[in-house]
């Protein structure tokens, strides 16, 4: 066979599990979304990260770019969320919490946007 039709029939492996990729990423930030609105959802998205981080790597590019900011998302922002707790006893803790909140719907807003428009993240 020549590279064309090896690379073609690649490409047609490969697009079910692009597809099976970008359902996987719509899953875990519509649980992000929903964590605004209904609490703990973002548990089952940073599993989900977690569990599937391998196939969305193995897919490449943009996916990889998702994953990684869902993860980091998750992160920061039971960092800052923890430390907002904290320092509620002092006032402060209410508009680091305000902002904590503000940023993390702007990341998982982002996020699907830019997933939307098949853009990487980073």
């Amino acid at each position: 066979m020549d590279n064309r039709k090896v690379s073609s029939m690649d490409h047609k492996h490969r697009a079910p599990e692009k597809a099976k990729a970008v359902k996987w990423l719509w899953i875990a930030y519509w649980l992000y979304a929903a964590t605004i609105l209904f609490g703990l959802c973002a548990i089952a998205a940073i599993i989900i990260d977690y569990i599937k981080s391998d196939d969305l790597q193995a897919c490449g590019g943009i996916y990889t770019s998702h994953v990684r900011w869902q993860i980091r998302t998750f992160w920061y922002t039971l960092l800052w969320a923890v430390i907002a707790a904290v320092l509620s006893v002092v006032f402060i803790g209410v508009f680091i919490g305000a902002a904590v909140a503000i940023w993390y719907m702007y990341r998982v807003i982002k996020g699907m946007i830019y997933l939307s428009d098949n853009k990487p993240m980073y």
